[in-house]
């Protein structure tokens, strides 16, 4: 009886060890893959928070982690989360701190959080070592931008304009160069305007009925 108990006992802990290392594993392969394609299928879609949960799913198998973690940092850059993105960023550049790709996001994410110093230092390493790409040249200008060098983003546009005048980089280019003359000499608020410019000044309009749509 006693070494039937025995028995018995070590077919249970056999079962509830065989669990526990099944329900701690990672999922297999062809599900992470699975889930990272909708994960994938979502962003295109930009349903972010689909997307974020099947990112965490097929992020739980090795061989997906830093493709969907990065893919998550993405998600959390587009809705706005940007100390979520940060963080995600951040460990990925850690990682793997010659990828231009990751090393241009982790930049851009900390300019979005308010540390410019940061990512201008980050980010200027990078183009100085690829400074004939015109899509890093743009960047780093947007960058500039962002981080309130107005004077300095001005003169990264001119040379832009100098040195790829025929590339996609150039693309936009003008509306940035738009705002950053607005951000310099803002228009005058309609407040200040009317005080100060008589033509703003309009004479009363005499009041008459509107008439309704209806009968």
């Amino acid at each position: 009886m006693k070494g039937l108990l025995l028995c018995t006992f070590a077919i249970i802990l056999c079962t509830l060890t065989s669990c526990a290392i099944i329900g701690s594993s990672s999922i297999s392969e062809v599900q992470a893959a699975e889930y990272y394609e909708l994960a994938e299928g979502y962003a295109g879609l930009s349903k972010y928070d689909k997307a974020i949960s099947y990112y965490k799913k097929a992020g739980q198998r090795t061989e997906y982690v830093n493709a969907s973690n990065y893919g998550l940092a993405r998600m959390y850059a587009l809705s706005a989360k940007w100390d979520e993105a940060s963080k995600l960023f951040s460990d990925l550049y850690g990682k793997d701190p010659e990828s231009t790709m990751i090393a241009s996001a982790y930049a851009y994410s900390l300019a979005s959080t308010g540390k410019y110093d940061k990512a201008l230092s980050l980010y200027e390493k990078l183009y100085q070592k690829n400074d004939d790409d015109p899509v890093l040249a743009r960047n780093y200008a947007e960058l500039l931008f962002i981080s309130k060098k107005y004077e300095e983003t001005l003169a990264q546009i001119t040379l832009m304009k100098e040195k790829y005048p025929d590339t996609d980089a150039l693309k936009g280019i003008d509306a940035l160069e738009k705002k950053v003359n607005e951000a310099i000499n803002p228009a005058p608020t309609e407040e200040k305007k009317s005080a100060t410019d008589t033509s703003a000044v309009k004479p009363p309009v005499e009041k008459t009925p509107i008439p309704s749509s209806k009968p």
